[in-house]
């Protein structure tokens, strides 16, 4: 009876500094992970807003063409391409592969249209692909007219499905808008990269585009930027933390189809300690970005703190076992 006396409070001080041990540690592990988890939420949101801002910016350049139409009343070739040049896109803003102009052509004028392109000095200019249809949006000018934007001007924008879509967004709402994952006409390299296209409308100066039916109206063409999405990246200012990997999809679906860029190989975005979405609205239009960190990641940020708790509790609490057994079994020896 003395016996399982004595062996009973050392036992329930082991129980007990053990049971506070696993408290505080758990305690410690939940800080530290929220800790982790609060370091990739800004990494997330640090590089949406990259993106956002980019793009942001990416717009305004097209406004202030826009502007300048407006100011001249009249698409100066001369002009935009004095713009381009100013901006000097190769330093300051690489990611766009070239900034153009798209005259709207109705049926009745693509004759006159084919005309004056060839008095300026395209002598073989015609509209791509060939056909009659009923409207016309032919690229007549790429700037900087350097490398692969020395492409003939003629391809019809508005004859394609994807750049379709867009452009008449673009008019019937006056504003910016791009169009979906495609592959620019001026990419010929074997293996593309995924690119888009943003459009904004060029309305007749001094006239009113207030209503649906104006803008339509009064639409002269459209100025646009285009982007091949691997450049558009490696642009962006600041690098992501080891171990950080993330994707752009096209829309809401997370697709290899609707892939526009990924940072790292398929399988080192597959699984790992953390993945979130954030959905963007670019010009109109829903990117998903799909955000992974791996165990990298978690170690750089990891601290030591829950290994030194559990190994100091444990310690600590055999320590107090063994003298609360030898104060209990003293009087007996």
């Amino acid at each position: 009876m003395q016996g399982q006396r004595t062996a009973w409070l050392p036992c329930l001080i082991l129980v007990l500094t053990l049971g506070l041990t696993w408290q505080i540690w758990r305690h410690e592990r939940d800080t530290a992970q929220l800790q982790l988890k609060t370091h990739f939420d800004y990494t997330l949101q640090e590089t949406s807003s990259r993106i956002e801002q980019r793009m942001g910016a990416y717009e305004l350049l097209l406004r202030g063409i826009q502007a300048q139409y407006a100011a001249m009343g009249r698409i100066d070739r001369q002009a935009l391409r004095d713009y381009v040049a100013t901006l000097q896109l190769d330093a300051n803003f690489s990611g766009i592969q070239a900034i153009g102009q798209i005259d709207w052509v109705p049926a009745a004028d693509k004759a006159a249209h084919i005309a004056r392109m060839q008095r300026l000095g395209f002598a073989d200019y015609s509209i791509q692909p060939e056909g009659q249809r009923e409207a016309y949006g032919p690229i007549v000018q790429r700037e900087p007219y350097i490398g692969r934007n020395r492409a003939a001007p003629g391809f019809d924008a508005w004859s394609d499905p994807i750049r379709h879509l867009a452009m008449e967004r673009a008019r019937d709402a006056g504003m910016a808008a791009i169009t979906g994952k495609l592959r620019l006409v001026t990419d010929t390299e074997p293996a593309g990269q995924a690119g888009f296209v943003m459009y904004l409308p060029i309305y007749t100066s001094g006239q009113e585009s207030h209503t649906l039916a104006q803008r339509r109206a009064q639409l002269l063409g459209w100025t646009y930027a285009s982007f091949r999405m691997n450049d558009l990246m490696a642009s962006l200012y600041g690098q992501l933390p080891p171990g950080v990997r993330f994707s752009l999809h096209d829309g809401i679906e997370v697709t290899d189809k609707s892939l526009l860029y990924q940072s790292a190989q398929a399988s080192e975005m597959a699984s790992g300690v953390f993945t979130a979405n954030e959905y963007l609205v670019i010009g109109g239009r829903t990117w998903t970005l799909t955000m992974t960190a791996t165990e990298a990641f978690s170690q750089r940020f990891a601290s030591d703190d829950t290994r030194l708790i559990a190994i100091s509790g444990v310690v600590l609490s055999l320590l107090l076992t063994l003298v609360a057994w030898l104060l209990s079994t003293s009087r007996s020896r």
